[in-house]
């Protein structure tokens, strides 16, 4: 689980320079619209919006070739206040799809 305060740090090792989809399950705690902000290689920052009941998700990465360090922060999207040690999503089953 992930509160607003914390990030979850992830490496991918990718063979070539290229677009792929981080996939995961996600779950996240209702009341709110959740997204996260991905953190990747040289600097690169994106913000996505998270579906409202969760589930199977596919975010879209630019990887360099070698190693990407990238963070994942979940960030509360509607205007519900949440403690920033509320515990709001996890993410589960990653894997890396290449996009054609």
């Amino acid at each position: 689980y992930l509160s607003p305060d914390e990030r979850a740090g992830l490496t991918i090792v990718s063979p070539a320079a290229g677009r792929v989809s981080l996939v995961a399950s996600v779950s996240l705690l209702p009341g709110a619209n959740y997204g996260v902000r991905v953190e990747g290689p040289g600097r690169t920052s994106a913000r996505y919006t998270l579906p409202a009941n969760g589930g199977l998700v596919e975010i879209p990465l630019t990887l360099t070739r070698g190693l990407n360090r990238l963070t994942i922060k979940p960030a509360a999207t509607s205007p519900k206040r949440i403690s920033a040690t509320t515990k709001i999503m996890t993410f589960g089953g990653l894997s890396v799809t290449p996009v054609q």
